[in-house]
């Protein structure tokens, strides 16, 4: 029996990681067909007077009409806390089918920040996007 772990995982850059100096949003990433979200945050250089607030959001269609997640911001990025990195996770069965990661800049200098999406646990019956031989459920 082949074992095919993109069936089982997918994932997604939400925002790429750079340096930034303002408010990023980035681009809705559709989680139908999903159970689970890993949400990745990872921190580099951070000006002494930089901040980031990395937040969630959702939407029934991919570009417009996003609101927030209750519950699903991080911990402000700050020079302070430079290179440590922050991960979230999200159980899908009651989300919208787009999420998109929202970074609000606020201060002087820049932030090295990026967000990733990993999804897991393929609903029943769905393909993931991928193909393979059979699958059962």
């Amino acid at each position: 029996m082949q074992h095919n772990p993109k069936a089982y995982t997918k994932s997604k850059t939400l925002i790429e990681q750079a340096a930034y100096s303002s408010t990023q949003t980035g681009t809705g990433v559709t989680v139908d067909g999903f159970r689970f979200a890993k949400v990745i945050v990872t921190v580099g250089a951070v000006a002494s007077g930089a901040t980031m607030d990395v937040t969630l959001e959702e939407s029934d269609s991919s570009g417009s009409g996003y609101a927030a997640i209750t519950g699903a911001a991080f911990t402000q990025i700050t020079n302070s806390n430079t290179g440590v990195n922050r991960v979230g996770e999200i159980f899908l069965q009651q989300r919208k089918k787009y999420l998109r990661a929202v970074a609000t800049y606020g201060g002087s200098g820049t932030a090295v920040v990026g967000v990733e999406l990993e999804l897991s646990g393929p609903k029943t019956g769905s393909k993931c996007d991928d193909s393979y031989d059979f699958q059962l459920g």
